[in-house]
């Protein structure tokens, strides 16, 4: 049974979430088959791995005859369960997630007490994480349920928040397409392909006149993206700054990204015979260290180690290379 999907997807859940999951199943609200029960319970034996389907179907199913259909169908079940389960705790961790909807359930239900409650909820959540895109998204969402509220409460012909919808939506919009059109560079750095964006070229020619580009999160990915595709060392020295002023506000995965992207910047440099971006990639590499950047899963990668090293031993610094 070890190739099996709901053997994977159980063999990968922590103690918490099996704890989690075996409360979900049991749960009336989440499920009523005691079938559907007996085979949790049969997989957290320890031994499940290794019993055949028959044998597993004949601990649920005690004295019938196996069937296949039906084996397939309680086991589709059970994943259903934990995948709800897995994906309710994911939820409940971004609790903004969670207020946004409500907020239009209230407003569809026009209850104004309990929905100025819950904007003012979802708007303190949302000052407390970082500025990046994800945030904007977000940003854009409460705005426009605030815009949707005063339309039902107070009609259209009062002021209204749309200027702070569009600006918002604005941001969220432009930081995700420079973003985007980042990670295609990097990917065709190392897979050419044809690719042409006709908007990406617009948006660029607007932005050279655009205050969106002050926007720390816009500054970031536009500046990386000036340095991805020729801008010199001007436009590598405005990314740097942006990075090292917007990184911490990134969520990990991508400042991981936009790191490397500026390391990989200084080392093709480096392979051009520039030489001064010796220093630029070994400080890239240990402010990324220090912050946890450059780590996957807590690990650094074998290629990025022997990079460190390799600068740290060409300028000397031997010191910190051996610490």
């Amino acid at each position: 049974m070890t190739d099996n999907k709901l053997f994977e997807v159980i063999k990968s859940l922590s103690s918490v979430e099996k704890r989690a999951c075996a409360s979900f199943v049991k749960s009336p609200y989440h499920n009523r088959r005691e079938d559907v029960i007996a085979l949790w319970e049969a997989w957290q034996t320890g031994k499940a791995s290794s019993l055949r389907a028959e044998q597993l179907y004949a601990r649920v199913y005690s004295g019938e005859a196996f069937d296949d259909a039906n084996w397939r169908h309680l086991q589709s079940m059970l994943l259903g369960c934990i995948e709800a389960c897995l994906a309710q705790r994911y939820w409940k961790q971004h609790p903004l997630w969670s207020d946004l909807p409500l907020a239009a359930v209230y407003r569809e239900k026009q209850l104004r007490k309990p929905l100025e409650h819950t904007l003012r909820r979802a708007a303190e959540q949302l000052g407390q994480l970082p500025r990046d895109s994800h945030f904007y998204h977000l940003q854009y969402q409460l705005e426009w349920e605030r815009y949707a509220a005063a339309q039902v409460q107070q009609g259209r012909s009062q002021e209204n928040n749309l200027a702070a919808v569009i600006r918002s939506f604005d941001i969220y919009a432009v930081a995700g397409k420079l973003r985007l059109a980042c990670l295609m560079e990097s990917h065709r750095a190392v897979f050419p392909v044809a690719f042409e964006d006709a908007f990406l070229t617009v948006l660029l020619q607007l932005l050279e006149k655009s205050e969106l580009v002050e926007v720390p999160i816009v500054a970031l990915y536009y500046h990386c993206y000036q340095s991805l595709t020729g801008g010199g060392e001007d436009s590598f020295r405005a990314f740097r700054d942006a990075l090292e002023k917007q990184g911490r506000e990134l969520q990990e995965e991508e400042n991981r990204t936009f790191t490397l992207l500026a390391i990989n910047f200084c080392i093709r440099r480096l392979n051009m015979g520039e030489v001064q971006y010796v220093r630029e990639a070994f400080d890239l590499y240990r402010i990324g260290l220090e912050t946890r950047a450059l780590l996957e899963h807590g690990f650094l990668s074998r290629f990025a180690f022997k990079n460190i090293v390799a600068l740290g031993l060409r300028l000397k610094e031997f010191d910190w290379v051996i610490r």
